[in-house]
């Protein structure tokens, strides 16, 4: 586990060698793990959608079942069936810990076009930052690590 600094960040690193990916990133994970702060200096403490250069809270209604199963409401979805250009990836942060999709919400992601990728949103982060950087066309869905 990376120490905390004094200055509110939990998680920082330069993944690309000094230069800034396109499009705003996401810079850390604030200390108390309640929300985020964006390469463009915004602090937020909400769920993301980052897709396309562009950032959106989102109302996610993330809900976990049968332990470590995380599902999801269709709707929490719709952005991703009007957005052009539609990412080849959408990498999905699933909080402190990296947790399966349950096989309904799967199935919907790929029934619009998505590959998908859970892992705990520490590492959803960097994997996304890093293929940003390197031009890739994926979206990522954030959950907060630590969820009011």
């Amino acid at each position: 586990m990376m120490e905390p600094r004094g200055d509110g960040e939990f998680f920082k690193g330069d993944l690309f060698g000094g230069e800034e990916p396109s499009g705003i990133h996401v810079e850390s994970i604030l200390r108390d793990e309640t929300g985020f702060r964006l390469s463009s200096g915004l602090v937020v403490k909400n769920d993301l959608i980052m897709a396309n250069g562009e950032t959106f809270t989102w109302d996610s209604k993330a809900k976990f079942s049968s332990g470590e199963t995380l599902d999801f409401d269709k709707n929490a979805w719709t952005i991703f069936s009007i957005l052009k250009p539609r990412p080849d990836l959408l990498i999905i942060g699933t909080g402190a810990r990296t947790a399966l999709l349950k096989k309904s919400c799967r199935d919907h992601l790929i029934s619009l076009g998505l590959l998908v990728h859970p892992l705990n949103t520490k590492e959803a982060i960097a994997t996304f930052n890093m293929l940003t950087a390197e031009g890739r066309t994926v979206a990522a869905a954030l959950l907060r690590p630590r969820r009011n």
